[in-house]
Parts: C-alpha cells; structure tokens; sequence
C-alpha cells in the first residue's frame, strides 16, 4: 500500500481502517474480470468461482489483526 500510494507510512494502520480500504477495493473491483484474468494461470478454476463482492466481504468479517 505503500508502494502504490495508498498509504502513507507515518499514519497508524489499524483495523478498522484496513477494513475500510479493503472494503472501498472490493467495490471498485470487477471480479468476473478478475477470474477472467487469472484463469489461465489456475489448474482448477472452480476453486474460483467463488469469487464475488460477497464472498469477499464475509472474509472481512473473520479477518483478525495483532495489536
């Protein structure tokens, strides 16, 4: 995130904004696309077809974070 801008390296990370950013990422992203895109690459790419902005969210919810 760095890297790419998205972040500036002097401001605290926590939680609940990691959340948020990701959640803004899940938003923005196609993900038909994105399975599109990768399915060359993917042996089984059943294992994909799961992909969608839901599926991402509910990760959000078990993501855990170290203090």
């Amino acid at each position: 995130m760095i890297q790419s801008q998205v972040w500036d390296r002097k401001k605290i990370l926590n939680k609940n904004i990691l959340i948020e950013l990701l959640m803004q990422k899940i938003h923005e992203t196609d993900f038909n696309k994105a399975k599109n895109d990768i399915s060359p690459f993917i042996k089984k790419s059943s294992s994909i077809e799961i992909w969608s902005k839901d599926f991402f969210k509910d990760v959000l919810k078990r993501i855990q974070t170290i203090n």
